[in-house]
């Protein structure tokens, strides 16, 4: 609204200006239009009201001055009035246009009206005659004067009504502008209610913003001195929120003009206004983004007063640039508010590298976020083991009570919100006593610390719940928004993870000073033989380490009773237990197997542990122990005894790194002591060694002595006689004697042994040496008669691999005539089927079939004599007896048949020539049956019978040439078997050829060594000479 007014001035202020000349009108009608415009008497303005009946008045007047002369004049005036209406229809259209684009509807209407008169007069100057124009002068003159002093009240009207629109304008420009220069509401809210008051003229605005629970408070005002002024207060009406909230959210406006009157006011809302003395008002609702920020009113004291249209324009326009430098304020505090923020968790991540101490970051973390979100108290509240907990940092305003260090324990916690806030649940609570899931004792808790408000985030380390970043109001409830809670989130995240990298830190130092400590343990262990000296070195670091009040070492009795045998405490104010004898009767029966399977047990209470018996824990109070922590000490996988830590001050909480560090010191100690107890019975053992060392030497020139003597009595046995014998000492070396005096005797049979069969050997190859060489020959000359033999087996199978390849051939032929006989049964069967058709022509025939059919005979007889030979001769036969039977003209046919028979019978000359006079016989009966054809049809039956006959036997001739064929296939797979069998005999005649020679070279070899053999008898039995037995 405030951009369409502020784009609506420039062209306002382009209107035309008395005085001034505009293009397109006249000088002179210009002129007379400013005078029309000029009241004639300044001090005495005319009403529109007044003007209106004085114009009204004077046209009667004037109609009954006129009275007939207007009658005869009738045409003059209806030329006259239409060519007014000629000539100011385009200027009435140009200023319509005009007041549009002015959007100012009655100024427009003006300058129309004025227009339209001054045209009008003037084409009646110009057009009427003379003596007319005189006679209506003084007419006019009146008219005119009437019509300017009703046009002067309406223009004064506008100019007011102008003047007023200007002043809003300039007013919504103003604020327009000051939106986003003014960096504070507060200044901006009081020039907005102070100009609209001037504006209405009305005698109170206000601007009343919501509290949270729907009251509201007058944050700026500008009012009539004569009314009472209401800023800064508190007013609640408990009939809003239900009734009205909802409307004046949507954008609702309302107008009271008297409350009086007004239908739908409550009793309680009229004594509200009365008090302030309100007998009128206008209200519309002021936005911030999707909340209801407030209400801009505007009251009417002084009486009741009918609101405008305009009046509710100027307060909408105004909330709305209100509205704009809300959200300009809001986005802007959120722009500083995020570069805080950021700025905030980073320098918490800066700090976290900076230091150690994890007290002084939640210091500064919890000051520097009370700033930022503006809350009365910020804490950090860290659990316990019991999930109690402490108040370890807190920064609070003055005007409240600290809780740092406050051990709360709130039982309602542990069992309703310890999961919710482990995954990671984040709740703002606006007032603690309106929150419906608050129990009573949570809401005593909080009231104990002036809490209206909090807001709570989980500080979480791992998987598990450290504590919690809590932020309370204590002035009075408040609303948290999305900007708090998410601040309070990344805070609580930010510091996440600087406890996370602190624990980091102090884990890796912590490490680092745990294996110093146990390298100088090693090391002090392989330097020093000191038992007290080095338990001491890992009681001080294992005390210093674990941050304890005593640590010692209990070392088991075979009874498994047990004294301390080493002790460190932190303070004199513990009692100190060294050489203390201690009998727990419950040990042995309920722990010894379990710390000897390496149990590591952490007691944080020892009041709370269920698993102590009473007489343990009586032992435990006697040195005012609160927590414990035990680890066994093994030597050779024996209990030895146990590593214990105490805690006197509290119960306390052992962490896995605990355990762990004091599992490792037991084996670090386990190690220390068994390498102490190793270097003991090392000493132990060189001392022995040192005595053994002396007697064996001892023994060593004994022996030394006893085998001298054994040498030389040995001596001649050694160089070959063996007829000496040793002379035992006592002890180890008399039986080594006796030893060597049974093996040389021994060796003395031996030796008379291989001298005997020395002489046998040498005798024996004298007899075979000559057996030998007759061997050698006879197997020579075998070796060649095989070789000999096995050239003619060769032979045989390349004849009998002839004789398969023949029989394969042979086998080939037999199928193709068989192919052959089978067409000529086809052919035989078309034959049939001519001879039916000719059935009556070849009656006649029937002895010449029979002819032909015993030619057929002798030709089957030839065949059979040469079946020897290939098949295909039978079937060319066939063929001929077949064209025979079915053929006129045979002569040349059989020509052909006879050459193609001469060229397959060159292997039996005597057979071609007798099959080939059977054939000219068959040739000359064929020629005779077929003269018989043409006239002894009769016959042709008989004829029939005797191709059926023929048929069957060449079919028997079919068969017949099967069986040949299968006789060839047996031959040609006996012929096979043959070659086979030569081949496989061809094989064994070569390994036995291959037999002979290799026996022949073994001959000669056996000879050889026969001669070798010879010559080793001779020099064994010269070696055997040797020896004297």
């Amino acid at each position: 609204m405030a951009d369409d007014f502020s784009r609506q001035s420039p062209r306002a202020s382009n209107s035309p200006q008395p005085g001034t000349a505009q293009p397109g009108i006249p000088a002179q009608l210009e002129n007379f239009t400013h005078s029309a415009l000029e009241p004639r008497n300044a001090s005495n303005p005319v009403s529109s009201d007044t003007a209106e009946e004085q114009l009204n008045s004077e046209h009667l007047t004037i109609s009954r001055s006129v009275g007939p002369r207007s009658y005869s004049r009738q045409g003059f005036f209806w030329q006259l009035i239409l060519s007014t209406v000629l000539f100011s229809l385009p200027l009435v259209v140009a200023i319509a246009a005009l007041s549009l684009w002015l959007k100012q509807p009655l100024v427009g209407a003006l300058l129309a009206s004025v227009i339209t008169a001054l045209v009008a007069s003037l084409i009646a100057r110009r057009q009427a005659p003379g003596a007319l124009q005189q006679s209506l002068k003084h007419d006019e003159l009146d008219l005119l004067e009437v019509e300017n002093n009703r046009l002067s009240a309406q223009l004064a009207k506008v100019t007011q009504q102008q003047t007023i629109l200007t002043r809003r304008h300039q007013f919504l420009s103003m604020l327009s502008f000051r939106v986003r220069q003014i960096p504070e509401s507060a200044v901006l809210f009081d020039t907005m209610v102070q100009g609209v008051r001037e504006l209405l003229e009305t005698d109170r605005v206000i601007v009343y913003r919501f509290n949270p629970d729907w009251s509201g408070t007058i944050i700026a005002e500008s009012v009539n001195p004569n009314f009472p002024a209401a800023l800064h207060e508190t007013i609640g009406d408990p009939c809003f929120h239900q009734r009205h909230a909802a409307q004046y959210q949507n954008g609702r406006t309302r107008a009271i003009n008297d409350i009086y009157q007004e239908p739908g006011l409550t009793d309680c809302y009229i004594n509200l206004l009365e008090q302030y003395r309100v007998r009128a008002n206008l209200v519309v609702p002021m936005r911030q983004g999707d909340h209801l920020f407030g209400l801009l009113i505007a009251h009417h004291c002084s009486g009741p007063r009918q609101w405008s249209e305009d009046d509710l324009a100027l307060m909408s326009q105004t909330t709305t640039e209100a509205e704009y430098h809300l959200e300009f304020l809001c986005k802007n505090s959120q722009q500083e508010m995020n570069a805080k923020q950021a700025w905030f968790l980073g320098d918490i991540a800066f700090r976290a590298r900076q230091t150690n101490d994890v007290d002084d970051l939640f210091r500064y973390t919890v000051k520097g976020l009370r700033q930022l979100i503006g809350a009365d108290r910020v804490m950090v509240y860290r659990f316990n083991p019991d999930w109690s907990g402490t108040m370890v940092a807190e920064s609070v305003a003055a005007e409240f009570p600290p809780v740092l260090y406050e051990k709360i324990d709130d039982p309602c916690f542990r069992g309703r919100y310890v999961d919710l806030y482990r995954n990671g649940r984040v709740r703002g609570i606006n007032n603690i006593r309106q929150e419906p899931s608050l129990t009573e004792c949570h809401i005593r808790l909080l009231e104990k610390f002036e809490v209206k408000a909090n807001l709570v985030a989980p500080l979480r380390f791992g998987s598990e719940l450290f504590g919690l970043l809590i932020a309370h109001q204590c002035s009075a409830p408040r609303e948290w928004q999305d900007e708090d809670l998410s601040c309070l989130s990344q805070t609580a995240t930010q510091l996440e993870y600087a406890i996370e990298h602190l624990h980091s830190i102090q884990k890796l130092e912590t490490l680092v000073e745990r294996t110093r400590l146990f390298g100088d343990i090693a090391f002090r262990t392989r330097q020093s033989q000191d038992r007290a000296a080095l338990l001491n070195v890992i009681m001080q670091g294992g005390l210093k380490q674990l941050n304890t009040n005593r640590i010692m070492i209990y070392r088991f009795n075979p009874d498994w009773s047990g004294t301390m045998i080493a002790e460190a405490i932190s303070s004199d104010r513990w009692p100190k237990v060294l050489d203390t004898k201690i009998f727990d009767p419950c040990f042995r029966g309920r722990y010894v197997e379990l710390y000897q399977n390496d149990r590591i047990r952490a007691i944080d209470d020892i009041t709370q542990e269920p698993g102590l018996s009473d007489c343990h824990i009586r032992t435990l109070q006697q040195y005012e122990v609160k927590a414990n922590l035990v680890a066994p000490i093994r030597l050779q996988g024996k209990l030895y005894g146990l590593l214990i830590a105490h805690h006197c001050e509290a119960p306390r909480h052992w962490h896995k790194d605990d355990k762990d560090f004091i599992a490792e010191l037991a084996t670090q100690t386990e190690y220390a002591l068994e390498h102490l107890d190793f270097i003991a019975r090392l000493e132990a053992a060189q001392q022995m060694s040192e005595q053994t060392s002396q007697e064996q030497r001892q023994q060593r020139e004994t022996l030394q002595q006893q085998l001298t003597g054994l040498r030389q009595s040995l001596q001649l046995a050694f160089n070959g006689d063996l007829r000496v014998r040793a002379v035992p000492p006592e002890g180890e070396i008399g039986i080594f004697a006796q030893f060597l005096n049974d093996s040389i005797e021994h060796l003395q049979q031996i030796v008379q042994a291989v001298k005997r069969a020395a002489e046998t050997l040498t005798q024996t190859t004298y007899d075979n040496e000559h057996r030998i060489s007759q061997l050698s020959s006879a197997t020579l000359q075998q070796s060649d008669e095989l070789a000999t033999a096995l050239a003619l087996v060769e032979t045989t199978a390349s004849e009998i691999q002839q004789i398969v390849e023949h029989a394969q051939s042979a086998q080939i032929k037999v199928q193709q005539a068989d192919q052959i006989f089978q067409a000529g049964d086809q052919a035989m069967d078309r034959t049939v089927d001519a001879i039916a058709l000719l059935q009556t022509k070849v009656d006649d025939t029937a002895q010449q079939i029979k002819r032909l059919g015993e030619a057929s005979q002798n030709i089957s007889r030839v065949v059979n004599l040469i079946r020897d030979l290939a098949g295909q001769t039978n079937v060319l036969a066939l063929n001929a007896s077949i064209e025979a039977n079915s053929s006129g003209d045979r002569t040349q046919g059989f020509g052909v048949v006879a050459e193609e028979v001469r060229s397959l019978a060159e292997q039996s000359t005597a057979a071609t020539r007798e099959i080939e006079g059977l054939v000219e016989e068959i040739q000359t009966e064929t020629n005779q049956v077929v003269s018989a054809m043409e006239s002894w049809d009769e016959e042709v039956s008989a004829s029939t019978k005797l191709v059926e006959t023929a048929r069957q036997r060449l079919n028997s001739i079919s068969t017949f040439s099967s069986e040949i064929r299968a006789l060839i296939e047996a031959i040609a797979h006996s012929s096979g078997t043959h070659a086979q069998a030569s081949v496989l005999v061809s094989n064994t005649m070569q390994d036995v050829e291959k037999i002979a020679q290799h026996n022949s070279q073994l001959s000669t070899s056996v000879t050889e060594s026969f001669g070798e053999l010879l010559n080793v008898a001779h020099q064994l039995q010269s070696q055997v000479e040797q020896f004297k037995v």
